[in-house]
């Protein structure tokens, strides 16, 4: 039973910003364990947010109750996902060669590619949240 919740705290751990209750260095062996509790932090972020969509869409109009809610969608995840997707668009698209598209993935600094991309799903969530309407 222990075993499974420190899996289950990793996963939170690692998906989200909430704080970790382990206050040490986890191991790779314990990250790849929590691989299972994934879609349950998933499905907990997923009720998180429709819950702030039902109170937002009640409150603001579905442009602005759109806004915030991908505002708070990243900043729940830490912008895990967000920033894999620049690191990936930079480097799949930007270097010619191997040797190029490894070097850019190593770069800290974002690229043209990473900002179009970057934009471009961000413009994709918030029309998507913005056709929901009020719930």
């Amino acid at each position: 039973m222990r075993a499974v919740l420190i899996s289950v705290a990793v996963a939170f751990q690692f998906l989200t910003i909430v704080p970790p209750p382990l206050r040490r260095k986890v191991s790779p062996e314990e990250l790849g364990k929590s691989v299972t509790f994934f879609p349950l932090v998933g499905l907990l972020m997923g009720l998180l947010l429709f819950g702030l969509h039902r109170l937002l869409s009640a409150i603001f109009p579905v442009t602005v109750a759109a806004a915030i809610l991908l505002a708070v969608w990243i900043a729940c995840s830490g912008a895990l996902h967000f920033d894999g997707l620049l690191d990936a668009a930079d480097g799949l698209l930007g270097g010619r060669t191997q040797e190029d598209r490894m070097r850019i993935l190593r770069d800290e600094r974002v690229g043209a590619f990473a900002v179009a991309a970057g934009g471009t799903v961000l413009l994709l969530k918030f029309a998507a949240m913005g056709s929901i309407g009020a719930a």
